[in-house]
């Protein structure tokens, strides 16, 4: 009996570590996940921070007399799409809609300053007063796209690629006159 009962107490003692070490590992992973949703969504808090930064600075931009003035204009569009991307490849890029409108209108900037110093052109203040009123749309998708799970809100990506759409057909549609 004596025999028996340390059969007992070591195959109790071998599940219990068994058991325990389980719990751990289950635990650690649950951990990970924790800590790169939390990355995820810190990401993406940066990049509806430059998002609304761009905002900004494209409303304040209609009042660029010089085309030198535009230059805080062009480093949010980077800042803005570089951290966009990073987000996407974060969340995975099949579920958030790519900024192309952002390229345009760094595209837009960079022929815009090409000239170097010169005055910013009437028509050139109304395209850039069209294209603030046309971001707000896109700012606004931005600002609920992620869950506070952070998971991509699928109403809120199909509203930002419209946006997003709308604004490159604008921007494409002026640099071509």
């Amino acid at each position: 009996m004596n025999i028996k009962l340390k059969r007992i107490a070591w195959a109790g003692a071998i599940a219990a570590a068994v058991l325990w070490s389980t719990v751990q590992t289950v635990g650690a992973l649950r951990i990970g996940q924790h800590r790169s949703g939390n990355a995820v969504i810190q990401l993406y808090e940066v990049a509806e921070l430059q998002i609304e930064l761009l905002g900004s600075t494209l409303k304040q931009s209609v009042g660029a007399k010089q085309a030198a003035e535009l230059e805080p204009l062009k480093q949010a569009v980077y800042t803005a799409s570089f951290t966009h991307e990073r987000l996407a490849t974060a969340v995975g890029e099949d579920r958030m809609p790519p900024l192309n409108s952002l390229k345009e209108l760094s595209q837009l900037m960079l022929r815009l300053q090409l000239s170097g110093a010169r005055p910013v052109k009437a028509e050139e203040v109304q395209l850039l007063q069209k294209a603030a009123d046309v971001y707000d749309e896109l700012e606004s998708a931005y600002d609920q796209l992620l869950s506070s799970r952070g998971e991509v809100v699928s109403s809120q990506s199909r509203a930002l690629a419209e946006a997003d759409d709308k604004l490159l057909k604008l921007l494409k549609k002026e640099s071509l006159k």
